[in-house]
């Protein structure tokens, strides 16, 4: 996207980090992540063009139904989370939850995903 300079990425990303969104708030730290590496990078640059901004009312403009539903539901996300994080994983100790996740993830690419990490 930043090599190729075309404003049309910037409104893929926005899509998509929209439609992340609707499927897992966690995109949110993807989106945070996007934008705090552009700051701290010389692709702070972008920041001053209309693109980024558009992508990131995008990706809101998208997430604002789900806003709107729990505005009007007293915030049923909010004790979905509590009651997932004091029943589901109370139980868990840190490295319990932590093996748990290695399966998930196919640990096979274990060895992959920390080879790209120490090359970083």
């Amino acid at each position: 996207m930043i090599k190729e300079e075309q404003p049309k990425h910037w409104l893929l990303l926005g899509f998509i980090l929209g439609l992340g969104l609707l499927n897992k708030i966690g995109v949110a730290w993807l989106g945070a992540g996007l934008f705090v590496g552009m700051l701290l990078t010389a692709q702070r640059i972008w920041l001053k063009l209309k693109w980024p901004w558009i992508a990131g009312a995008m990706a809101f403009v998208l997430f604002l139904p789900f806003i709107i539903w729990n505005l009007a539901n007293d915030f049923a996300h909010f004790e979905f989370i509590r009651n997932a994080t004091s029943g589901k994983y109370s139980s868990q100790t840190p490295m319990t939850f932590i093996a748990g996740q290695t399966l998930i993830n196919n640990p096979a690419t274990l060895p992959v995903s920390n080879e790209s990490v120490m090359r970083a």
